[in-house]
């Protein structure tokens, strides 16, 4: 099921791709333990920004949150996969994930999950500093290691 659902998302168009999220969504409802198993795998076959955009396809406001709820379980546990990836990115010397490339801004349309993240940074004063630092530090190793990449090819 997991390729399956990381096959549907990866390459389709803004409309094909809201299909796959509501397909995810639905398989969530019916085997949250499978779904959830399956997260990492659709990030990396797809997009990490599929993950919390996944959440916003049965629609949210700009900054507020759910306009129609979607499960709490599911979304702790897309916030939890996504911050846990970070951290490790930061802490690791070898190559960045995708997840800092596609990690939502501070007063984007995906304030509400960049919010989620701030919240899950480790210290407890200025999450939204802690995350701001995080997600910089890691966009600009990933440019480096990219730059790196092209200029030894």
């Amino acid at each position: 099921m997991a390729e399956k659902i990381s096959r549907a998302v990866r390459g389709l168009r803004e409309g094909r791709q809201a299909e796959a999220y509501n397909l995810i969504l639905d398989a969530y409802e019916e085997n949250p333990e499978e779904v959830m198993g399956s997260l990492l795998l659709i990030a990396e076959a797809g997009s990490w920004s599929d993950l919390y955009r996944m959440l916003d396809v049965r629609g949210r406001s700009r900054t507020v949150g759910p306009v129609e709820p979607v499960s709490p379980g599911l979304a702790r546990g897309v916030a939890d996969l996504y911050a846990a990836r970070l951290l490790l990115d930061e802490r690791g010397d070898g190559k960045v994930s995708g997840a800092a490339r596609c990690a939502p801004r501070e007063g984007s349309r995906y304030h509400w999950f960049a919010k989620e993240l701030a919240a899950r940074m480790p210290v407890r004063e200025k999450r939204w500093k802690e995350y701001r630092r995080v997600v910089t530090k890691l966009r600009q190793r990933q440019v480096r290691t990219e730059v790196e990449n092209f200029v030894t090819t």
